[in-house]
């Protein structure tokens, strides 16, 4: 009946309303079981307390689900497994800026034991060949330093 009154062009606002409701009522569908939430939540739990460090994109991929399904079921372990993430991620790009730079003071200590001067083109090709430029600030506050305390 409603159909009909939109074909006319004589609705109320009763009578859409009765249009844009949904043709069947569903009963919502659980995807993940209780036995198997409690289990991904003990094995999140175990993931949290392990030393190493995985994205919550790679732990959903290997636990077999998607990151924001796991997002949805779990979003306090998530937050959780995120910030111990991004927490390591932070430590280890400081790690490895700390040896570059420690590279590049080295570059600059052969060149001067050597005699040459360490223009930024000789220490620029030391490091392409380790896959390192100056172009980067932090090895070229780093090349500065060292020129300065070796002049």
């Amino acid at each position: 009946m409603p159909m009909e009154i939109l074909r006319t062009g004589e609705a109320s606002g009763a009578d859409l309303l009765l249009v844009v409701e949904p043709l069947k009522r569903r009963a919502p569908c659980p995807r993940l079981l209780p036995a198997r939430k409690e289990e991904v939540n003990a094995l999140l739990q175990l993931l949290l307390a392990a030393p190493e460090c995985l994205p919550v994109s790679k732990v959903a991929s290997n636990i077999g689900f998607a990151a924001r399904s796991l997002r949805y079921w779990f979003p306090e372990l998530c937050r959780q497994i995120t910030a111990k993430y991004r927490e390591a991620e932070k430590t280890r790009i400081t790690v490895h800026r700390a040896e570059q730079c420690r590279r590049v003071v080295e570059i600059v200590q052969q060149l001067l034991e050597a005699g040459e001067y360490p223009s930024r083109r000789r220490v620029n090709a030391f490091l392409r060949m380790e896959h390192m430029s100056l172009a980067q600030p932090h090895l070229l506050d780093a090349y500065l330093g060292a020129t300065t305390k070796g002049a």
